[in-house]
């Protein structure tokens, strides 16, 4: 893996944790930008010939499922909380 591979993983994991420590927090804005910059950065596992290494694009296909889980989580557990 290139460095800078690593460099967009790392940076990925790092929103990834940012995006965990706003759970729960009342103002979901900083969750969705986290959110958004994970997506910004997994996108680039979707281009065709992004050069990134199948090692690579794995890590972020998992940064980004799991980002997607709790997000998804939230939203189940914010639904249940008004109801």
């Amino acid at each position: 893996m290139s460095k800078l591979e690593k460099t967009l993983i790392h940076s990925a994991e790092l929103e990834l944790q940012m995006l965990v420590s706003f759970t729960h927090q009342p103002d979901g804005n900083e969750q969705l930008n986290c959110y958004q910059r994970i997506s910004a950065l997994v996108m680039l596992a979707y281009l065709q010939d992004s050069g990134l290494s199948e090692e690579g694009i794995a890590a972020l296909e998992r940064i980004e499922k799991a980002a997607n889980d709790l997000i998804a989580k939230e939203r189940h557990d914010a639904q249940c909380h008004y109801q």
